[in-house]
């Protein structure tokens, strides 16, 4: 498919029986005395977990709760693997002039990460800028197809990115990735993928196509006074409420 289409979460019946089958027949080890985690996981959580999710877990829920989102999917033509077929969350801000953004999650992760934060990209606020976010699931991860060949690496992601990015109207963008998604969009290989994707000469590639920027929100500090938004800076308030969000669970 070319454009794109919308996506709604369904998760089979006979998947969701399979997965209590498992559940019921796991077999969990024993463990030395005051192990605590130095060979790992507690068996005391791995049992708390598993109790959990035998349990306590409505999927249901979580499944309807998930497709609230405006979630979508699209072909993306990679060159030398054929077209993927990529998920993702599109939610464009009412702001006139907002900033696209491309959300790229970490691993272990996904396109959940973006959840809790999508309201706060998104807003008005006269405090910090507003985002049209595009947060997609990398190939292989979430509801994305993942590649059949050897080789997809860092340019690939950037590529396939870039090709989304592009294909959704928006030929300048910033970026924001955590943990393995930093590393997909503030890399060399980024660079190199996204110029050659959009044959750009790469003099004016850097200053008005992709601004990378990568906050810690454990390492930075909250600015004194409200300060605008540059190429190279993202008020680290916006970082440190969506962190706080996300590991609010």
């Amino acid at each position: 498919m070319t454009t794109e289409q919308p996506f709604k979460i369904s998760i089979r019946d006979e998947d969701i029986t399979l997965l209590k089958q498992k559940l019921n027949l796991s077999r969990l080890p024993d463990e030395l005395d005051e192990a605590g985690w130095a060979y790992g996981v507690p068996l005391e959580d791995v049992q708390r977990l598993l109790a959990r999710w035998k349990g306590g877990v409505r999927l249901e829920k979580y499944e309807a709760e998930l497709n609230t989102l405006p979630m979508f999917t699209r072909d993306v033509e990679i060159d030398g693997f054929g077209a993927l077929n990529v998920h993702f969350v599109h939610q464009k801000s009412e702001v006139e002039g907002a900033i696209p953004l491309l959300f790229v999650h970490g691993w272990p992760g996904n396109f959940i990460e973006v959840r809790k934060v999508l309201p706060l990209l998104t807003s008005s606020s006269a405090d910090q800028p507003s985002f049209h976010v595009v947060a997609l699931s990398l190939p292989g991860y979430g509801f994305s197809e993942a590649p059949s060949k050897k080789g997809f690496t860092g340019p690939q992601y950037a590529e396939l990115g870039n090709k989304l990015m592009i294909a959704l109207g928006y030929n300048e963008y910033v970026t924001q990735g955590g943990d393995w998604g930093h590393l997909r969009t503030t890399t060399d290989p980024f660079y190199i993928a996204a110029v050659q994707a959009t044959q750009q000469p790469s003099t004016s590639f850097f200053a008005q196509s992709v601004w990378p920027a990568h906050t810690s929100p454990f390492l930075s500090k909250t600015p004194a006074q409200p300060q605008p938004m540059h190429a190279m800076e993202i008020d680290s308030r916006s970082v440190l409420v969506g962190a706080h969000g996300m590991f609010d669970r």
